[in-house]
């Protein structure tokens, strides 16, 4: 059964469980996903990336929702970049949207992000944001040989504002 992955997360945090959200692009990859879904009877969340066809994956997981009634599942458009892919993802009934404007000024990514929730909301889509960056390597001034992530450190004042003047499940930074 196909919810909003909001619904999923926030059943999940209240429970104290986590939840996988692997990445799939056809037929055998959303087919193994509702199977292991099955056998450990947990939600499961479905990224697909625009650029595996979004409406073609909408259309799998239809078909395996219904092998497959009893699995919990969101379907996400993960790290959507072009504003036409977003609106194709939730014209083609992803539960969820995520929307990448991280390399954005702030106030752009909040311009960007406030338009797609106005058009997710109107039919039940979730949508998450990211706000900020990760880095690696070269670009995140890791020391030379450290292959840790950098995770940049923002304002716990400026994340309450973002999530609440946006309207957003989750949030990525």
């Amino acid at each position: 059964m196909m919810i909003p992955m909001g619904e999923l997360l926030a059943k999940a945090k209240k429970e104290g469980y986590g939840v996988a959200a692997p990445n799939v692009f056809n037929r055998e990859t959303i087919e193994a996903c509702f199977l292991a879904a099955k056998k450990l009877r947990a939600p499961i969340i479905l990224d697909v990336a625009a650029v595996h066809g979004i409406y073609e994956c909408a259309d799998i997981a239809r078909y395996y929702e219904k092998q497959y009634p009893e699995v919990p599942f969101a379907l996400n458009l993960d790290h959507g970049g072009a504003y036409e892919d977003i609106v194709k993802a939730i014209h083609a009934g992803f539960s969820s949207v995520m929307i990448d404007r991280s390399t954005c000024a702030y106030e752009k990514n909040v311009e960007e992000v406030k338009e797609i929730v106005k058009i997710a909301h109107a039919v039940g889509t979730s949508v998450e944001a990211e706000l900020g960056h990760v880095g690696q390597g070269k670009s995140s001034n890791c020391k030379c040989g450290s292959p840790e992530l950098i995770v940049w450190q923002l304002q716990l004042e400026l994340l309450m504002e973002y999530t609440k003047e946006n309207h957003i499940w989750n949030l990525n930074f």
